[in-house]
């Protein structure tokens, strides 16, 4: 029997008809609903949910048409129906990056319901990515940062990074040196990325104060010893303070030559300055042509080791 409403309920009765005329009614069946399949989802918004190649599919549950709904299926750019929750779910596309559209249908008794129209077009993100990969290294008056140009590098969102060195923003290049910093402590670099669905993520590292140097060399001519040597070529030691406290100090200065087997203490005055500099030439004799190495210890911090 056609066309009978899926919004009520019938009852059925029969009677049998020939020449001679009908006979009585048969009682009444139980009440029965028509049904029919589901009525089309009218429209699909896709939204992608930030998680790796998911996308979540809202609608509105359609019409059940005389039976209720026992499941839904979407298709992805028209391809094939796969099975998922309904409306709100989220399914997994697959990949990140790339848009695509979906249809939806709702099932029942009776088979698919009429697909929904082609949703937005949409494409899954990922979460940015954790892969600043910060390193550094410091000298006598410099620090230096490199780092992953594209961190944070979210899958499938533009993402753009700010970095600051010491608080100034520097270019986004991968590698800075900072050079001429003397007396500090410490360089900070912070990297932020941002992508375009607003989400960010952010990075530092802290590049510890420079430790004390001391650097030797071969100061003027020390016309204040005498040996069979010298003069004419004897020379004084010159130093030079790297990353000492500022200030005015009184120091032990050792003066070591053949290895560390000689040396002469002197207590003298250093003037470190704002940088954590300072530069003096020792009382000690460098006598140029001696195999082993000289150097010298201020303070306790010693110097490189070299031969004149």
């Amino acid at each position: 029997m056609t066309g009978l409403s899926t919004s009520g309920s019938y009852t059925f009765s029969i009677a049998a008809s020939n020449r001679k005329g009908s006979s009585e009614h048969s009682s009444k069946s139980v009440a029965v609903t028509p049904y029919g399949r589901p009525k089309a989802v009218s429209s699909v918004s896709a939204t992608a949910t930030g998680a790796n190649r998911m996308v979540k599919l809202n609608f509105e549950a359609p019409t059940a048409n005389g039976s209720k709904i026992t499941g839904y299926q979407y298709s992805t750019d028209g391809g094939g129906w796969n099975s998922f929750g309904g409306p709100g779910a989220v399914i997994d596309t697959g990949s990140n990056g790339t848009a695509h559209t979906w249809r939806v249908r709702a099932l029942n008794a009776a088979g698919a319901g009429t697909a929904s129209p082609a949703s937005n077009k949409t494409s899954a993100y990922g979460p940015l990515r954790d892969n600043a990969k910060i390193s550094s290294s410091h000298g006598k008056d410099w620090i230096a940062f490199s780092w992953n140009q594209n961190a944070g590098e979210s899958n499938g969102r533009t993402v753009t990074q700010t970095v600051k060195i010491g608080g100034s923003k520097t270019k986004n290049d991968g590698s800075q040196k900072v050079t001429g910093l003397g007396y500090s402590t410490s360089r900070t670099i912070k990297i932020v990325a941002t992508d375009t669905e607003g989400q960010s993520k952010s990075w530092s590292k802290t590049d510890p104060k420079p430790a004390r140097s001391v650097i030797l060399s071969k100061g003027p001519l020390y016309n204040g010893y005498s040996n069979s040597t010298c003069p004419p070529n004897c020379y004084k030691y010159h130093v030079e303070l790297y990353d000492f406290t500022p200030g005015t100090y009184t120091y032990l200065a050792t003066c070591h030559h053949s290895g560390g087997q000689f040396s002469q203490d002197h207590y003298l005055s250093f003037t470190i300055n704002g940088q954590g500099r300072a530069s003096k030439d020792l009382p000690c004799v460098v006598e140029p042509g001696y195999a082993e190495p000289y150097f010298a210890r201020i303070d306790g911090t010693e110097s490189n080791r070299t031969t004149f």
